[in-house]
């Protein structure tokens, strides 16, 4: 169970020390060790965010939404004011249709001021939403930038050779990368020592290239290693933050054995 309320500047929810967690991933939270609460900062987006967490458990909820353009204390304001308004017309012994006039303006002016608070909540979750898109848009660049930074580098350790480029090019950094690589190298050697069985085993051809004296240790060394890492990811779970490092040292060791490799 929670309750939530308000002062002048911050809601201020009251939770479980069990529910500590969720208090903490909502934006602007600041524990008040005197209060024995959440604090954070009224704004429209925090209020949906601490309803949108806690609103189905919530015992008691004095708080009310924040406004972008108009306060609610303002608004209250209003209300006297024409609350005032009324008592001064009727203490001033007024005409009945000036005080119609006069009730309908105020009226008239509470209504802006209410189409003006929907309107600024509107404009406040189309900005939200146009900030999350931007946000989605450029955490995408970044991610395609460093994928062409790394393709580009492991492109130069060969010489730009243009069968590697074609190789890689059209790749993503993840699983298919080692795969094809796999092949593309598999191809070569086959080619090299005339093999037609198409059969034959990766870990085989490595083996007899070395044989033939095709590869060195350091080059047998490399083609393991891209093996041994297509083989882990295709038929093996490993942790996920490890998988972009493995497709990464598959693409950096093959770009090292290229140029040894025999021509095609």
């Amino acid at each position: 169970m929670a309750r939530l309320t308000e002062d002048q500047t911050h809601y201020l929810l009251y939770i479980h020390a069990s529910q500590k967690e969720r208090a903490k991933a909502i934006n602007g939270r600041r524990w008040d060790p005197e209060r024995l609460c959440w604090m954070y900062p009224k704004t429209p987006s925090v209020y949906r965010e601490i309803i949108a967490e806690f609103g189905e458990e919530l015992i008691e909820n004095t708080a009310t939404p924040a406004s972008a353009s108009i306060s609610p204390k303002d608004f209250h304001e209003e209300i006297n004011s024409l609350k005032d308004a009324v008592a001064r017309i009727s203490s001033a012994t007024q005409s009945d249709s000036e005080l119609k006039k006069l009730l309908t303006q105020k009226e008239m002016e509470v209504i802006q001021i209410r189409e003006a608070l929907a309107l600024a909540n509107q404009r406040i979750q189309e900005l939200e939403a146009e900030n999350n898109y931007l946000q989605a848009q450029v955490k995408r660049g970044n991610q395609l930038d460093v994928n062409d930074l790394l393709k580009k580098i492991a492109v130069e350790a060969t010489g730009s050779d243009s069968l590697f480029m074609r190789t890689i090019d059209p790749l993503p950094l993840d699983t298919t990368l080692p795969i094809q690589l796999s092949i593309q190298i598999d191809q070569q050697l086959k080619r090299a020592m005339k093999i037609s069985d198409e059969n034959a085993n990766f870990a085989d051809l490595i083996s007899q290239a070395r044989d033939a004296e095709i590869l060195d240790k350091p080059l047998v060394d490399l083609c393991h290693l891209i093996r041994k890492q297509r083989n882990i990811l295709v038929h093996e779970t490993v942790h996920p933050k490890t998988v972009t490092a493995r497709v990464i040292l598959c693409l950096f060791a093959a770009a090292l054995l290229w140029p040894n490799l025999p021509e095609a």
